[in-house]
């Protein structure tokens, strides 16, 4: 089966096939005609004055020409009396088929029924040499709805199911020309649908889920700042250094609230339509140099054993140098917050021929499948409350997002083996 064949062409094809059927059709009968039935006719009758001409149109053109002239010599023959004489002049010699025999038989009973009896054999005659073409037509048009139709009607009641809102239909029908084309486009179409549906589904879940981390998150430090603030304010703390307790985590709780807004307005700002990249190119070894020189007070006072590894040589890399550098930081920032004193972080950068590999990694607990399956998602963090130490996952999907942008990748690797257990992957392009 041709599955690009155009209908035009099929239907060329078949209508050509049906002629040619047709005309074999009447030929056969022409022959069975001229051969056998006229002879056994003009014997039943038995007229040996009949004659038959063979014309070039063959026995249907005059079958119709004589049943015309019949009836006109009925007419003037029953109807105009003598005027009969110019209908025997002029219909007589041209009666092709020689079934008007106006000589032998036109006396008597049998000729007064010698016209209607010729009428009748001659219609009978036609209805037959008619089949054939009946016959072709039906066959021309069981083939067209065999072809048409049902894809057709297949194609409509997906259409109108796909209106009703059941994006799971799919056509499935075999056929060929056209109709294929159409079939894997609405197909196509279809599977769009329900994959836009069921991203929008999930973006909604999503969203609903975000705003609720957002309120757990904030209700927390407000309900500490606000209980806290109206013992101050109420004179319900008398003793100093109670009070100055009492400040610090109202400090705390407002900088954790800070922090948190900022990160939710970077999410927000990079997941605007709005927002672009403004890359330049940029040493990314030396801006890791840069960024870990700017942090390494923060490993060394929080107890962190800090191992640094890059490889020489520039890496150069087409980036928005404060993005990426946003994204590294929220990497290191989070394998401080999640780690226990005293663990070790290894920051490393390789510098590969096609692409800049850097590495944060560490000896802490190993993250759960199914939680690193979502590690990037907002608020999804690997320990088991995001209170405990102060963390909100945004950080990393802020960082996924950044990468993403630039056309790289960002992923968490458990190791079996080795002095770490657990490490982030952020791998760009060089130039």
């Amino acid at each position: 089966m041709e599955k690009n064949s155009s209908l035009k062409s099929f239907l060329i094809k078949r209508f050509l096939l049906i002629l040619g059927c047709t005309a074999i059709a009447e030929a056969l009968i022409n022959r069975v005609y001229y051969d056998y039935v006229f002879p056994q006719l003009r014997i039943a009758i038995g007229s040996e004055d009949l004659f038959v001409s063979k014309g070039f149109w063959g026995v249907l053109t005059d079958i119709v020409l004589t049943i015309i002239r019949m009836a006109f010599y009925a007419i003037t023959e029953r109807l105009m009396g003598g005027f009969s004489i110019f209908a025997r002049k002029y219909v007589t010699p041209y009666n092709s088929m020689g079934i008007i025999n106006t000589g032998k038989v036109d006396s008597g009973l049998f000729g007064r029924l010698y016209p209607f009896v010729m009428f009748v054999i001659i219609v009978a005659l036609l209805v037959i040499i008619l089949l054939p073409y009946v016959i072709s037509v039906l066959v021309f048009i069981r083939m067209i709805l065999a072809k048409i139709d049902k894809p057709v009607k297949t194609i409509t009641g997906g259409m109108q199911r796909l209106t009703t809102g059941d994006l799971s239909v799919r056509l499935d029908f075999d056929t060929e020309h056209e109709f294929v084309d159409m079939r894997d486009a609405f197909n196509v179409m279809a599977e769009e649908m329900e994959d836009s549906a069921h991203k929008k589904a999930e973006y909604e879940h999503a969203k609903n889920l975000l705003f609720a981390d957002i309120a757990h998150d904030l209700k927390t430090p407000i309900t500490t700042i606000s209980g806290y603030s109206k013992a101050l304010a109420d004179g319900m703390v008398t003793d100093e250094a109670k009070k100055q307790e009492y400040l610090n985590s109202i400090n705390m709780k407002s900088q954790r609230m800070d922090e948190l807004i900022n990160l939710l307005f970077e999410y927000a700002k990079l997941s605007s339509d709005s927002f672009t990249l403004k890359k330049e190119q940029c040493d990314v070894a030396e801006l890791f140099r840069e960024i870990l020189a700017g942090m390494y007070m923060d490993f060394e006072e929080k107890g962190f054993n800090l191992e640094i590894n890059i490889d020489d040589g520039r890496a150069e890399c087409m980036i928005d140098r404060l993005q990426i550098s946003r994204a590294i930081t929220n990497l290191l920032n989070n394998a401080m917050k999640h780690n226990n004193r005293g663990a070790e972080i290894l920051a490393s950068l390789r510098n590969l021929e096609d692409n800049i590999v850097i590495t944060v990694a560490d000896n802490g607990t190993v993250i759960d499948d199914e939680v690193a399956a979502h590690i990037f998602e907002p608020f999804v963090v690997g320990d088991e409350s995001r209170n405990s130490r102060g963390g909100s996952g945004l950080g990393l999907s802020i960082s996924s997002k950044i990468v993403t942008m630039h056309g790289g990748t960002l992923e968490l690797i458990n190791y079996d083996e080795g002095q770490y257990t657990k490490g982030f992957v952020l791998t760009l392009q060089k130039l």
